[in-house]
Formats: structure tokens, sequence, C-alpha cells
């Protein structure tokens, strides 16, 4: 994977240009390390039975990564560190929170489980990319775990 052009959110997980694996609740591999999320209605909120449809990639070194993330099941992460070169190159230098809290227009926000409100994550948004950190105290040199890209369709 060169690049991320041939991501365009909504797409049919059939015409995805990878051959596509399911492997939890809307989870679905395309390569190592390389997910999608995937819901089975369209961007008009409809069950037009031409889905499951792709809504976001997801970088992250396993499925309980995923999980934690897009699920908030904490239980299933297992903490490994994501390799970053699966990322195709966007720009960056430095993958630090310290490096990406500098990018201009970053904005930062928390998760918390809706079933036991416990901490999941701290999310730094820089236009179409979520960089994911399981701390909820940074020392600015921690990497993401995951990053999430979903440009606008």
């Amino acid at each position: 994977m060169n690049d991320l052009s041939w991501f365009i959110p909504w797409t049919p997980l059939s015409e995805l240009p990878f051959a596509v694996s399911i492997l939890g609740e809307n989870i679905y591999g395309i390569e190592p390390s390389v997910y999608v999320y995937g819901v089975d209605y369209n961007e008009a909120f409809e069950n037009d039975h031409h889905g499951p449809y792709a809504t976001v990639v997801i970088f992250a070194p396993s499925l309980g990564a995923v999980e934690r993330t897009m699920n908030h099941e904490l239980k299933l992460d297992r903490g490994e560190a994501l390799n970053l070169s699966v990322i195709p190159p966007i720009g960056l230098n430095d993958w630090s929170y310290a490096g990406l809290s500098r990018l201009k227009g970053i904005s930062e926000s928390a998760a918390y489980s809706g079933k036991t409100g416990e901490f999941v994550e701290l999310s730094l948004r820089w236009g179409a990319f979520l960089f994911c950190f399981r701390e909820r105290e940074l020392s600015g040199e921690e990497t993401p775990y995951v990053v999430h890209y979903s440009p606008k369709a």
C-alpha cells in the first residue's frame, strides 16, 4: 500500500482493491495491521443490501487494538505497539504525542466506555486522521497505538 488514494468512505467492501476478511463485529482485515470498519447501511443510513460499506481505515497492531478503539472492548487489547511503517507516507516526521500535538489544526479528545466508564483512549484529530493513545497522562514521547483515516466523501 503506497498511498491512501484508494480509500473513499462509504465504498462497498466488495469494491475495495484488496481481499477483505471479516475478523470481528464490523471489523475487516485487508493487510497485516490494516483494517476497515464496515457497516451494513449506506451513507444515507439505508440498508440497500449493497453493503457492508467501509467507513474508516484503521492501522493497528492487532484485532484487539481495533476492538478497543472502535468497540471500547479494553480486555481484548494486548498492549502491542503499532509499527508505524505500515502507514503510507502522510507528511509526518514526528509521530510522538508531543510532535503530533504541534500540528496546525489539531484537536484533542478522550473516549470512555459507555458500559463501564473506564478510560479507553486519548485522541488527536488532524484533518482526516485520528491518532489514538492508550494512556491518559502522556509524557510526550508516546506514539499512537492506532491511527484512523477517514476523509470526507
